[in-house]
């Protein structure tokens, strides 16, 4: 009995002391927060919203911008994709929150125009457009890829039913990678083909058996003319949810500043601002 009362008193002695620290930890950014003046303040407010909407809203997130001879610019998250995922309202409760309570409990005032689900990749003229169960890229310069690379993850427990490898093409035209991984991380599609810009290509494809004989189960990932138009990307996910842990696009090294935004603007009080997902 003595025993159970001391482990009582010191695994409670544990918890108070945890939140002590805590408690300090947080009145020390608080007081550190306080000693920042205004323009401080607002730049830290800036940083916060525009630095972090693609990732709050749509999953992305840019890893790495390399230069090694090319320019590698790399996505550690490139979105969730499914059906039932409604990007307009999950965009439209953002706006309303940040416009709304954060904007109070902060006192600013926070607005967007022009508040899209698309971003660029300036220098490239590489331009994305995310929709709830797939994603377009459309490359003006596509004579400047190299190649992409691309790790999709998916829910599916089932046996593949059916996949598709396209044929290899001039060894001189950009390099498609695609994986196709479950969520324990086990590999169950690997290809690496090159593929011609200004050609038909056959997507990767991965289909999955179903319940229903009907459905339809799969992702998809395709290189080329796509819609008439030279060096299009395009991704889907039908009846699953996929993620993409990676997306990677190596880029003729063309010797400009790589910065990575939309024509999404954030207003802070009286400053306007593009929405930046990643930067030299």
């Amino acid at each position: 009995m003595y025993k159970k009362g001391f482990l009582f008193t010191i695994i409670s002695l544990a918890i108070l002391l945890s939140i002590l620290v805590f408690s300090i930890a947080y009145l020390d950014r608080v007081k550190e927060f306080d000693k920042l003046d205004t323009v401080n303040i607002l730049r830290y407010y800036e940083d916060d919203i525009v630095s972090n909407v693609f990732n709050d809203l749509y999953n992305i997130e840019v890893k790495d911008i390399k230069r090694s001879g090319s320019v590698i610019v790399n996505f550690s998250k490139f979105g969730i994709y499914k059906l039932d995922k409604d990007l307009n309202l999950i965009r439209n409760n953002y706006r309303t929150f940040v416009g709304g309570r954060y904007s109070e409990l902060n006192n600013i005032n926070v607005s967007f125009s022009n508040f899209l689900n698309e971003f660029k990749i300036k220098e490239y003229n590489s331009s994305f457009i995310i929709r709830n169960s797939n994603f377009t890229m459309s490359n003006e310069n596509y004579d400047f890829i190299n190649g992409i690379e691309v790790d999709i993850v998916v829910n599916q427990t089932f046996e593949i039913d059916d996949s598709e490898q396209p044929s290899q093409q001039d060894p001189e035209d950009p390099l498609i990678h695609v994986r196709v991984l479950r969520e324990s991380g086990v590999v169950i599609y690997d290809q690496s083909i090159n593929q011609g810009s200004e050609e038909s290509n056959n997507p990767f494809r991965v289909s999955f058996k179903t319940e229903e004989d009907n459905d339809v189960s799969e992702v998809s990932f395709e290189y080329g003319i796509l819609n008439e138009i030279n060096g299009e990307a395009f991704f889907y996910s039908s009846n699953l949810e996929a993620r993409i842990t990676r997306f990677e696009v190596n880029y003729d090294d063309i010797g400009s500043k790589v910065v990575i935004d939309s024509e999404s603007l954030v207003k802070i009080n009286d400053k306007e601002s593009k929405i930046i997902l990643g930067q030299e």
